[in-house]
């Protein structure tokens, strides 16, 4: 094999290392993309119960236009989310409900960035919205 045929086989071998490497870096951006956005639809999810219990009367195990009841543990969550964790993330009341307003937190399963910390959402529920905070990405 000449030279000049050497070089043109390890240049060839370089650029498919590259598409490679590339092709995996793409792929898990977009795994972490897409558990993010899995995140987002939970946490609206839980937004959605917590102003329905909001709206329920206390008689029928809701609030009585208030959120007091929606504590900050596993008690409080599973009121209106059946498991603090699933294969999107972890969930958890980070401050406890009170009459117009509740916060719950989602932590994802993706480093998005390798800096050693998983993507966190932040969402305050009100009776007629919700507002969102992302605390790391």
């Amino acid at each position: 094999m000449e030279i000049s045929q050497k070089l043109l086989y390890i240049s060839g071998l370089i650029v498919i290392g590259v598409a490679i490497i590339v092709g995996i870096n793409k792929f898990n951006s977009s795994s972490a993309e897409s558990n993010f956005d899995a995140l987002h639809i939970d946490l609206l999810e839980i937004a959605g119960r917590a102003r329905s219990y909001y709206k329920r009367s206390d008689m029928t195990k809701g609030g009585g236009y208030s959120f007091k009841g929606l504590t900050a543990d596993r008690t409080g969550l599973s009121k209106i989310f059946a498991k603090p964790k699933n294969e999107n993330g972890t969930f958890e009341i980070i401050t406890a409900g009170n009459d117009d307003s509740l916060v719950v937190q989602a932590t994802g399963h993706h480093d998005s960035d390798d800096d050693g910390q998983l993507f966190t959402i932040r969402m305050s529920v009100y009776p007629d919205s919700q507002r969102f905070e992302v605390v790391s990405y």
